[in-house]
């Protein structure tokens, strides 16, 4: 599709072309298309990238998706890959 990763070397590719992510970043696209369309909330989130111990006053989930999406998306004002799911949470569409 659209996006291939490559888990093993750690490397994004996005319409045929590279790009570069943080781990983090990294991580937070893998958790999202491993669960690919299954909304995934704010909570299972930080627990599956973050890890259970982690505390911030912020919101690091909405940060790291408006990241990500920078880097992934056609136009990330109008995002068709990370979907937005609306007092829910995160939700990664498959490929039709």
């Amino acid at each position: 599709g659209t996006v291939r990763i490559d888990f093993a070397a750690r490397e994004v590719t996005v319409r045929g072309k590279s790009v570069s992510l943080t781990p983090l970043e990294f991580r937070l696209l893998a958790v999202l298309t491993e669960h690919a369309g299954q909304v995934l909330s704010r909570s299972q989130l930080i627990d599956l990238v973050w890890g259970q111990n982690y505390s911030s006053t912020g919101d690091p989930v909405k940060i790291y998706i408006g990241y990500v999406r920078k880097k992934i998306e056609e136009d990330p004002s109008s995002p068709e890959l990370i979907e937005t799911v609306r007092g829910f949470g995160y939700r990664y569409r498959k490929a039709s």
